[in-house]
């Protein structure tokens, strides 16, 4: 759930999650920070973590943000 807010749980055009925030706001070091933290909220961990599924797609799309972002 913490990586979802990260990254933004609406529609990806509306740029909604905390990365796109920093982003405009010309803090790519937050933006950056905030992807990585992202990517550490969504590892998902075999016996610990419950939903696999939604796991691989918040790691997904926060890769895909920091792609294209170029962060």
């Amino acid at each position: 759930m913490v990586s979802e807010k990260i990254n933004g749980r609406e529609h990806r055009q509306q740029l909604p999650g905390l990365i796109y925030l920093s982003y405009d706001l010309k803090r790519d070091d937050v933006a950056g920070a905030f992807a990585e933290l992202s990517i550490h909220f969504a590892t998902y961990i075999d016996g610990e973590s419950k939903d696999f599924e939604r796991s691989m797609l918040a790691t997904g799309l926060c890769h895909s943000i920091k792609a294209e972002l170029g962060l």
